[in-house]
Parts: structure tokens; C-alpha cells; sequence
């Protein structure tokens, strides 16, 4: 049986789901398997819901990096400050080797006292200053690894650690692809367990494929120090998505045994 995916509609019901590979769970209406007749046939109808889970893959599209700094002084803007010019420092070099300033955004910048504790009383530290921001740039490793060497000339960055992710531009056609694996796996396995119940497939009824069950894999390694050379096992993005469709079953009909035939 051919399912038409351009009458999935999707949904926002909640639904849980465990982590792919996700297994098969066909639910038949127990109540009453044969309530309702095909009033065509008359045959007796009962309603088979099986879910599919599909898998689809795609290069990245394009690298995040994510870059976090602080700075410590006694007095509150001067922590602020020194961070500032540390920040333009950096961004200014990131310029200079090729990464456009619009690629670069403020994740989170937050600035205040910080206090520890000596002997159960509280002392006051200073000042810190806190700034993350991302990178943008093209997925491909030599574009990378020249922003890892423009951030490992900065002495202020070396043991902060960094993040790097990798995204998919167009992560809908990737999720459809997901999609339509998804219901070729939940239509065989329909078929095969009509088949096993002894009955026939006649219709899809409905096709649910909810929004959350759509999960977007983005590789993302982290660094404590920034290397020379970074490596990654994987960029590849994954989508996996999972639909639910219930079909009507009509039940085969016996055939009338043969009566034996007593030998002369």
C-alpha cells in the first residue's frame, strides 16, 4: 500500500518517544475487533494503528563556534571594560582573517560581584565580567581551523574552552526525508502484521506525524583548550522523526474446507 505523504498533517500533541532506534508498537482496538462491516462487503473491518520511525541524514551546512570570556577587576566598569576591549580585540583579528563581523552575535553578557567563603563569612572578591558570543563559518575544516588560530594567539582565551557546532541550513528537507522514511517503516510494518492477524490492509484512516517527535542531531564537540589542529569523528546532522498511522484491516475470509472424500 502507497501512502500519499502530501495528506500528512502534523500535530502538536505531545508524545513520547524513546531514543532511536524507536521499536514498532502496532495497537489493535481490542474492544471489539470485528465491531464495524465493511458495508460494501460485509465483511468485518477492525482498525490497526502502527508508528514508523525514520532516519535521514546531511552534511553540515555551516559551523557555530562559540567563544566565552571574562574578566576580573576591583571596581564594576572596570571589569566591564577590560572585557569590552579584550572582545574587540578578538573580533577585530576574526575580521582580518576573513570571518564577517554580521557572523558574530552575543549569546549572553552578564557582570556583578563575586564573593567566596573563608571560615563561614562571606569575602568580597572584585568584580567579573562575563561575555559568550558565536562565530559563524563555513563547515569546511580549513575555514574552522583558521579561527581556531586566530583565537589560540589570544593568551586570555587558551583555557577557557570553546564549543563547535555543526548545523544544516535547510533543516526541513531533512526533516521530510525523515518523515517519509518514517511512514514507508510504519506502512511494511502494517502490512506485515495484517498479514500475521489474517487480514488485509484497506486504507489509511490517519496519518499523525507530531512536531515533537522530530529530533535534530547537531554534532557538537568541546575543547577545554583550544588545539592546533582540531578533530572531529563526525560532522554529519541527523533528523530523526517518527508517524503514526491507523489503518483499516478487513479480515480475510476462511475458505470452506473440503469435504473429505471417503476412498472407493
Amino acid at each position: 500500500m502507497k501512502v500519499d505523504l502530501s495528506e500528512i498533517k502534523t500535530s502538536n500533541a505531545n508524545q513520547t518517544m524513546t531514543t532511536m532506534p524507536i521499536a514498532l508498537e502496532p495497537i489493535l482496538q481490542q474492544k471489539d475487533l470485528f465491531e464495524n462491516d465493511n458495508p460494501a462487503t460485509g465483511v468485518p473491518t477492525r482498525a490497526l494503528r502502527v508508528t514508523g520511525s525514520g532516519r535521514a541524514a546531511a552534511r553540515p551546512s555551516y559551523a557555530v563556534i562559540t567563544i566565552s570570556m571574562r574578566e576580573n577587576d576591583d571596581r564594576y566598569m572596570g571589569a566591564i571594560d577590560g572585557l569590552n576591549r579584550r572582545t574587540r580585540a578578538v573580533i577585530n583579528a576574526l575580521e582580518a582573517a576573513g570571518v564577517p563581523l554580521e557572523d558574530t552575535r552575543t549569546r549572553r553578557f552578564r557582570a556583578g560581584p563575586e564573593w567566596t567563603l573563608v571560615e563561614q563569612n562571606e569575602q568580597f572578591l572584585g568584580y567579573r565580567a562575563e561575555h559568550k558570543f558565536e562565530v559563524r563559518t563555513s563547515s569546511k575544516m580549513s575555514a574552522v581551523r583558521n579561527v581556531f588560530r586566530v583565537l589560540r594567539a589570544f593568551d586570555c582565551l587558551r583555557n577557557h574552552g570553546i564549543a563547535v557546532t555543526f548545523r544544516v541550513q535547510d533543516q526541513d528537507r531533512v526533516a521530510k526525508a525523515a518523515l517519509k522514511r518514517a511512514v514507508e517503516n510504519a506502512n511494511l510494518n502494517g502490512l506485515n502484521l495484517a498479514k500475521a492477524a489474517g487480514g488485509t490492509l484497506e486504507k489509511v484512516l490517519t496519518v499523525d506525524a507530531p512536531k515533537s517527535g522530530v529530533f535534530i542531531h547537531n554534532p557538537q564537540y568541546r575543547f577545554d583548550t583550544i588545539p592546533a589542529f582540531p578533530r572531529f569523528p563526525s560532522c554529519q546532522v541527523r533528523v530523526d522523526r517518527c508517524a503514526s498511522l491507523l489503518y483499516a484491516v478487513i479480515a480475510n475470509k476462511e475458505e470452506p474446507e473440503e469435504p473429505a472424500v471417503a476412498a472407493a
